[in-house]
């Protein structure tokens, strides 16, 4: 039998003013990584994670969006989804949903529009997923910037959040404070204003 393990890391931004809205376990304006393993490994019963991604890739995403509903996220339909190449070369699948993003006020019950960026790549011997959420309308001391947020997690899907590059993501941290022991040396470039706020095993 094979089994399936994710290793996530939730990722918020720095001294967010809204985050006292928060009502969710997933900040509204968020960063995550996910490494996908496999046990026994890929390789042992003769298989290459590029050789069933197309199959791998959509489930991995549909149980990644049912996990972050579990976090407080309710998710709408999808936008899009494309292929696209990273910078090492890699070809991953990005994916995008719409979403609400529920917040607490005094009069009750507020759902902020927001759309969730998935993507999902082969690595070496299984496969490393990435991506955010972007608010699209401002409430409250939240402020809104679609296109810097999508900027930064397409600089993360693009050279972030793979197992194989640790050396390299370790050098990156910036100004992060220390992730999970298990994430230390694998924090990708755009999350260098976030601080991890989330681990799911």
């Amino acid at each position: 039998m094979l089994t399936v393990n994710t290793e996530t890391t939730v990722y918020e931004q720095r001294d967010e003013p809204f985050s006292e809205h928060e009502q969710n376990e997933i900040p509204v304006r968020s960063l995550f990584t996910i490494d996908v393993s496999f046990r026994p490994p890929l390789a042992t019963v003769g298989v290459t994670p590029k050789a069933v991604f197309s199959m791998a890739a959509s489930k991995a995403v549909n149980r990644f969006l049912k996990q972050v509903e579990t976090y407080g996220l309710r998710i709408g339909d999808q936008r899009k989804q494309t292929t696209y190449e990273r910078a090492d070369g890699t070809a991953g699948r990005w994916t995008v949903v719409d979403a609400a993003y529920p917040v607490d006020t005094d009069d009750g019950d507020h759902t902020i529009p927001v759309e969730t960026h998935v993507g999902i790549w082969p690595t070496t011997t299984a496969y490393a997923m990435a991506g955010g959420t972007v608010p699209l309308e401002g409430f409250d001391a939240l402020e809104v910037d679609p296109d810097r947020d999508r900027h930064v997690i397409g600089e993360l899907l693009q050279t972030g959040g793979s197992a194989d590059t640790e050396d390299d993501d370790s050098e990156a941290a910036g100004e992060m404070s220390t992730a999970a022991e298990s994430n230390e040396e694998n924090s990708p470039d755009a999350t260098a204003a976030f601080d991890p706020s989330l681990e799911d095993r």
